[in-house]
Parts: structure tokens; sequence; C-alpha cells
């Protein structure tokens, strides 16, 4: 069972998400606050499995964020929010987050995006990924070698060709499911080829091991 804490200001948004998790089965709300402060002290006694920040809720979710990555390292943290800004998307990478979600993601993506953070392997809704990546590639704040074509070439050439096409659909803006339809497979076996893709790699999120494509080849 994935432990999940939601900490967001506004009461009933927070409890209709956490009735959206709960249906899952394999997910269960174990705690819930209002400000960064709540996050920081339901996640230090609760210690969850996942816990999902509202970036303007009191205190600020960066600051929740920072805070508890440094404390809680192995905790995966995500942010679910309004703000489709590329710069605010950055700023919680930075600060440790694996997942963002951008508010009113039906209840099947979240479930799902829940899922993928909980086991380490990220996500940023497809759209805002695809949108954002181009802004990514000028900001060496995030991934080594930013701006060095010949850095990423080499562990791109220790994918194998599934890998590479797996990749090549996320830097496309595809979920998980979406790979998994357009590539003729399940979709447990897309999460396999993304952990092995991160791990090679040495990207935090499938945004940064997208960033790694794109920027081999437009350079």
């Amino acid at each position: 069972m994935i432990r999940v804490v939601i900490v967001d200001d506004h009461p009933i948004f927070r409890q209709g998400l956490a009735m959206a998790l709960e249906e899952a089965g394999d997910l269960t709300v174990c705690g819930q606050g209002a400000s960064a402060e709540d996050a920081i002290a339901l996640t230090r006694s609760l210690q969850p499995d996942v816990v999902l920040v509202d970036l303007s809720m009191p205190g600020g979710g960066l600051a929740a964020l920072r805070a508890i990555h440094a404390e809680h390292p192995q905790i995966r943290l995500a942010v679910l929010t309004a703000s489709e800004n590329g710069e605010d998307v950055m700023a919680a990478l930075r600060e440790g987050a694996l997942g963002y979600v951008v508010k009113g993601v039906d209840g099947q993506a979240l479930i799902e995006a829940t899922r993928d953070v909980a086991a380490g392997q990220g996500y940023i809704a497809p759209a805002l990924a695809a949108r954002i990546l181009s802004k990514m590639l000028l900001d060496s704040g995030i991934g080594d070698a930013a701006g060095d074509p010949a850095a990423d070439a080499e562990p791109l050439a220790h994918l194998t060709p599934r890998e590479t096409q797996v990749l090549e659909l996320v830097a496309a803006g595809l979920s998980n499911k979406e790979i998994a339809l357009r590539g003729n497979m399940q979709e447990k076996t897309v999460k396999h080829h993304m952990t092995r893709i991160l791990h090679k790699l040495q990207a935090r999120n499938r945004t940064e091991a997208a960033m790694i494509l794109t920027r081999s080849r437009t350079g």
C-alpha cells in the first residue's frame, strides 16, 4: 500500500483528492494538512511514501519541498498546483520534487502520477512537459553538462532500441499509458524501461531524460 500525505489549503479540494486516490485500492491517504508547516510536521510524524503539496499554500510549497527533501530524502515529493509556469516546474524539481501535476487532471491520471512518483520514476503532465522542454534546455541548473551535446551522446549510446523508442515518445509528451498503447506493450513494461533509462542517463526524472535526448539531437 502506498501511503500519501496531501497538503493544500483548500479543504474541499483536498478531500476530493483524497477520495479519488483512495479509489485506486493501492493508495491510502494517511494525513492531510493546509500549510508548509503541516507538510513538514506530517512528513516527520507519519513517514509517508509520497507527499503531495500545493505551491501556493501558506508558508509556500517550495519551502516545504526544500525542508522535507533535506530531512527525508527517501520520501517522494510531488506538486499539485494550478500553475503551468515553466519556472515553477523547474523550481519544484530543484527542490526535490519528482512529480508536477496540474490541478484539473482526471482521477485516473492523478492515480498513475502518484504511483509513478512513489516508484521513483517521476511525473510531469505530458502536455506541460513538452511545452517547457525547450525552455529547460537553456537552464544549466538542471542536468549535467548542459549545452554540451557530446557529453549527452555517450550515455544515449547505451540505450537499447526499445529504450530509445520509449524515450522519444516521452520527449514527445506521451504518458506511460499512451506509450504502452503506441508501442504495443504493457504499462508496467514502459515503467521498467523508464527505470533503466533514468539509471543509464543518470537523470532524476523523465523530463531530464527527454531533455538529454533533445539536446543531443539539436546540438
